[in-house]
């Protein structure tokens, strides 16, 4: 939900799950932790990219 509420303020909006920007936020936020599910083979040199990618 915190991928929805980042994207709904985008465009100024207050997140609402019907909302098509919130939706998309969701989204966007599974798809890229589903990813990262299931191509990273050691979950701990996951969590260390995920932290400098950050920065």
């Amino acid at each position: 939900m915190a991928g929805g509420s980042v994207f709904a303020g985008i465009f100024i909006e207050a997140f609402d799950i019907k909302d098509p920007h919130s939706r998309t936020g969701i989204l966007i936020t599974l798809i890229g932790t589903l990813a990262a599910i299931l191509l990273l083979s050691n979950p701990f040199k996951g969590i260390l990219w995920s932290q400098i990618a950050r920065r």
